[in-house]
């Protein structure tokens, strides 16, 4: 039964979502439908890079990911499927595949052109993605929906800047809790850092310690009674970025580290060493 997740940043008000789903039922009667999320903010490539990056290797291999954020096809955007560490990825040439392609190299880019009648869709992710994806379930080759192309579009994320003393990264993404998450790893503060002390400075705020999980903060014995809600902290998520946060947060009504630190997207964070 062939796998195939959604990413896109339509929402789940209006039918789009559901129209994607239809055609994809219409032309793979058997397949099975994941959406990972719908959620990323309007055409926020960036955030759909960071959440395409984290999640498809959860997947069995050969699963489809249909990303369908900035999608419109123009000159100089093409749309893409591209193969890459044995998944499939359909998308528009806008630098979605980013922060996957520094680290993997795709094995095939294809610049779809089977679909010529199609370009002028509004909609293309429902009229020419949902075909494409048909037509990989169905076992057909990639060659034959279009041309290879050697190079993929580069999204321009700043990768941290490092001295000796020192690492200077940004906020690329702020999770469903207001968390910000940076570009800045763990390995990297390693590397760098040399087990010594520092400080992480992002706007007013300040850290010296880094935790390995969010519990960390909390003795055990205080666990029931809510002391430690509210404390801010730094530590390095699942995915082995550093993320600042605010322990227990509630983004909706008190506000998420992001509301409360004044961060944004983009916005910068530095780490200093001493000894």
């Amino acid at each position: 039964m062939p796998i195939l997740t959604l990413l896109t940043d339509f929402g789940t008000k209006d039918h789009f979502v559901a129209a994607v789903k239809g055609r994809l039922i219409k032309a793979i009667p058997k397949i099975k439908l994941i959406d990972i999320t719908h959620e990323v903010a309007p055409f926020n490539i960036v955030e759909a890079a960071y959440i395409i990056r984290n999640v498809y290797a959860n997947f069995p291999k050969k699963t489809i990911h249909l990303i369908g954020v900035d999608a419109e096809f123009q000159p100089g955007k093409q749309h893409l499927v591209v193969f890459l560490d044995d998944h499939f990825f359909i998308c528009s040439d806008n630098g979605v595949l980013t922060l996957l392609t520094q680290e993997i190299a795709a094995e095939k880019t294809i610049a779809i052109t089977a679909f010529e009648e199609l370009k002028r869709s509004v909609f293309p992710v429902r009229d020419v993605f949902t075909q494409a994806a048909a037509h990989i379930a169905g076992g057909g080759s990639l060659e034959a929906m279009g041309q290879p192309i050697s190079e993929l579009r580069d999204l321009k994320i700043p990768n941290p800047v490092v001295g000796e003393d020192q690492i200077k990264g940004i906020i690329i993404y702020v999770d469903h809790f207001g968390n910000a998450v940076t570009n800045i790893t763990e390995k990297l503060v390693r590397e760098v850092g040399h087990a010594r002390k520092f400080k992480i400075h992002a706007r007013s705020c300040t850290f010296d310690r880094i935790y390995s999980r969010y519990s960390d903060i909390e003795p055990i014995e205080n666990r029931s009674d809510g002391l430690s809600d509210g404390k801010k902290l730094a530590l390095y998520n699942s995915s082995g970025f550093l993320e600042l946060s605010i322990y227990r947060s509630d983004s909706a009504t008190v506000g998420g580290a992001a509301t409360l630190f004044g961060l944004q997207h983009r916005d910068s964070v530095g780490i200093r060493f001493f000894d």
